[in-house]
């Protein structure tokens, strides 16, 4: 489980998966969630793996609710552009859009939720505690620690598992800590 962001409140936003590699909001394996639609890890710290719906997200149009680890916004799925809520399908694999020049993620209420590969670089290095390098499949979406890989194809990964790698990539995978404010660009 690896942080993915922080919401405009400051609280972790992980992936989408559970300790054991299964999707953490939807099907057998789902988590439990508290009434803000967040939970904690084993270790206590709070953290979202799906739209904060009833704490963080009020539903009005173009609502900004925090920042990916590599500086792009998230918004919520009521947006202007649309007249019903913003769905994985109308997104890049990314789950994001460029939207008056500037390209944003958007929380859908669908796979894969917050996000799907990192779009941007980390926001400033020194803020990075630790730098990991691992490899990444053609059809996985995370490693085997249940980092993000930007190489992923992720609408074909939405029911299975972490799948070996069959074409190998190098990545490097930051860890910023839950304490690091990042800019918005």
């Amino acid at each position: 489980m690896g942080v993915i962001g922080f919401t405009k409140h400051g609280v972790a936003i992980l992936n989408l998966l559970t300790a054991e590699y299964a999707n953490a909001v939807e099907g057998p394996n789902a988590e439990t969630f508290d009434s803000c639609d967040g939970h904690p890890t084993d270790r206590g710290v709070y953290h979202y793996h799906k739209l904060p719906s009833s704490c963080v997200y009020s539903g009005t149009t173009d609502e900004f609710l925090g920042v990916a680890i590599d500086g792009i916004p998230f918004y919520g799925p009521k947006v202007s552009w649309k007249t019903s809520d913003v769905t994985s399908s109308d997104l890049d694999d990314c789950n994001g859009k460029t939207v008056n020049g500037e390209y944003r993620y958007y929380v859908t209420r669908d796979w894969p939720y917050f996000m799907g590969c990192l779009r941007g670089q980390v926001v400033d290095p020194t803020y990075i505690t630790a730098v990991n390098s691992y490899t990444c499949g053609s059809t996985s979406v995370f490693d085997a620690c249940g980092y993000l890989c930007p190489c992923a194809n992720v609408r074909s990964f939405k029911d299975s598992t972490c799948s070996a790698a069959s074409n190998r990539l190098s990545l490097m995978v930051v860890m910023v800590s839950t304490f690091t404010i990042l800019r918005v660009r």
